[in-house]
């Protein structure tokens, strides 16, 4: 067995790790077979509260009489390069209010996106991405687009009558079905940490280990030792 630690780490691959085949003849075949008549009716968003108590963007996206809903999740601290999470300012909610966000999806999103297909996700993110016209979504907001984007994700794995990550896995080209490796938090750095760690999350990634299962045993066992309490 082997560990991994790593910080700032983003994504890890199993070597070892099992996999399920899924044969296109039958299940699969069938699983991508989305009705031809299958179309984006509405697309609506609306300002809900996460967990923080912080408002964020909510999106209904009607297929085929079918609703799928998404919400945009936020992070505590924000990279310099990230895409622009549009927010209100002001006072209200601290600034932090997003019925612009959900104003762009209402009003500019939602009427190009009506009657596209929603299993093609490219063609869909694209069109948003072109309404936008920046690289760093500062138009009409990454916040608007995501919403709107993860919907439209919900939307087409319903269309072809597959689970969600069966239909990532067919946009990504995949043929196999693979568990992640499981990743385990130890310590926090970043600007919402009260420290001066530059990476915000630091990771023990058990990368040789020949199943999840046997993954999630080895992190589990190597997490640190509590530190005792300062005198």
């Amino acid at each position: 067995m082997s560990l991994l630690v790593i910080s700032g780490f983003s994504g890890a691959l199993l070597p070892q790790r099992s996999a399920v085949s899924i044969p296109r003849s039958a299940v699969h075949a069938i699983a991508r077979a989305a009705d031809a008549t299958m179309a984006i009716e509405s697309v609506k968003a609306r300002q809900i509260y996460d967990s923080r108590g912080n408002p964020t963007v909510e999106v209904d996206l009607v297929a085929g009489g079918v609703l799928s809903r998404a919400s945009v999740p936020s992070g505590a601290s924000t990279g310099a390069y990230e895409a622009v999470e549009l927010r209100d300012g002001g006072d209200r909610h601290m600034g932090k209010g997003v019925l612009t966000a959900v104003d762009n999806v209402n009003k500019v999103l939602a009427p190009q996106l009506v009657g596209m297909d929603p299993t093609d996700q490219a063609a869909i993110d694209a069109k948003m991405n072109g309404l936008d016209g920046t690289a760093n979504k500062g138009t009409v907001g990454a916040n608007a687009i995501l919403g709107v984007s993860l919907a439209a994700a919900k939307a087409g794995a319903a269309a072809k009558g597959v689970p969600l990550y069966r239909h990532f896995a067919d946009l990504a080209g995949n043929s196999q079905l693979m568990m992640p490796v499981p990743c385990f938090n130890v310590i926090n750095g970043g600007s919402h940490a009260g420290n001066k760690l530059p990476f915000q999350e630091y990771f023990v990634i058990p990368t040789g280990a020949a199943s999840f299962k046997e993954g999630m045993l080895i992190g589990t066992e190597a997490r640190p030792a509590p530190r005792p309490p300062s005198p």
